[in-house]
């Protein structure tokens, strides 16, 4: 759908564009060439590549939320080390954290925090700045904290932030680039990925992360040259798979430049298309019932800052909670959901399902 919008705007518009990514696979290269024209390449220096020459990469057979695996993390942390661990649903990572933060294996010192989607806004703002104060890209030796940060992949983006240490569960090699740029401070300190794709993981085509870790197990153990990142993503996307990937890449430009650019018209109103534009997105928010009452406070008060404790959700979460009854719907249409909630552990649903089992 970019590729069809920044086509519309090129060819009937007029535009200019910047196209900005760490990981731009030659399949994706070659398809914004047919779309758009002739690329004007900028691409960084090879002693930009060497520069940036610290992650060396360690696969481990097994699960992320193994006790193997969480003693080795416990183990990095009381070293004193800035940890992140990074796991593929809020649920292992809720799961994770919590195993994590007993005192009794971990001791006294690092901080063990938690950050995935299933926060408010407010209160994911709040985790972040103090993330920027903790491991801020650049601070100071001296300014540092010990810490275990326990994350999805929403610290793959906007977050600045640098760690000693990062233990990854598997996915797709863009996604685990991005990770690994979230360790920059030692170099030759390890990234640890683990080949077990956990089941009930739909968050990644399991045959991308497959292939994927079968392009990482031939740097296993050695120091990831950032210049050649760009051979290991373009194998993944090699043969059947890359022809694959580009029918469903000309598919969905056709059906969105049918469905919603070509009957564009200036101050046309369609419902039709709203509804289209909706469907895109697989989500909804959610106010938790614990947070109702300041809710109601800050939409007297300050109703511009009330949507900060919604809550997003998937739609398939929203239509669970709908049919367990833990859903009502208030006079102004905000649904609220009966799911534990708190500014630690974020909406639990996988509480709410024991609860409800």
């Amino acid at each position: 759908m970019i590729i069809e919008m920044l086509a519309h705007l090129t060819r009937d518009l007029g535009t200019r564009v910047l196209i900005m990514s760490a990981t731009l696979p030659s399949i994706l290269r070659k398809v914004l060439e047919i779309a758009l024209g002739p690329l004007d390449e900028v691409k960084a220096s090879e002693e930009t590549f060497r520069r940036f020459r610290r992650h060396r990469l360690r696969l481990r057979a097994g699960d992320l939320t193994s006790e193997n695996m969480l003693i080795e993390i416990r183990q990095a942390a009381r070293q004193g080390l800035a940890v992140l661990v990074v796991a593929t649903t809020v649920g292992r990572a809720q799961q994770i954290w919590k195993a994590l933060r007993d005192r009794r294996h971990l001791g006294p010192g690092p901080n063990v925090r938690l950050l995935h989607g299933r926060f408010c806004g407010r209160d994911r703002f709040g985790k972040e700045e103090d993330l920027r104060t903790a491991v801020a890209t650049g601070i100071e030796e001296r300014d540092r904290q010990p810490i275990v940060l326990v994350a999805t992949q929403v610290v793959e983006v906007s977050l600045d932030v640098d760690f000693d240490v990062l233990f990854s569960d598997p996915a797709p090699t863009e996604a685990l680039h991005q990770r690994f740029g979230r360790r920059r401070r030692r170099d030759n300190s390890d990234v640890v990925v683990m080949t077990t794709i956990p089941p009930g993981s739909l968050v990644y085509s399991e045959r991308l992360v497959e292939r994927a870790l079968k392009e990482l197990a031939g740097v296993d153990g050695t120091q990831i040259d950032e210049a050649a990142v760009q051979s290991l993503l373009d194998a993944v996307y090699d043969g059947d798979f890359g022809d694959r990937w580009r029918e469903e890449v000309a598919r969905a430009r056709g059906e969105f430049r049918r469905s919603v650019l070509d009957g564009l018209g200036v101050f046309d109103s369609s419902p039709e298309l709203a509804r289209t534009f909706d469907e895109l997105f697989d989500g909804s928010e959610v106010l938790p019932r614990s947070l109702e009452e300041v809710f109601k406070e800050m939409s007297e008060q300050q109703p511009l800052l009330a949507p900060s404790l919604l809550v997003p959700v998937t739609s398939g979460q929203f239509n669970w909670l709908r049919r367990q009854q833990r859903l009502r719907f208030r006079q102004d249409g905000v649904a609220v959901a009966d799911a534990p909630y708190d500014d630690e552990t974020g909406l639990d649903l996988g509480a709410a399902r024991a609860d409800s089992a």
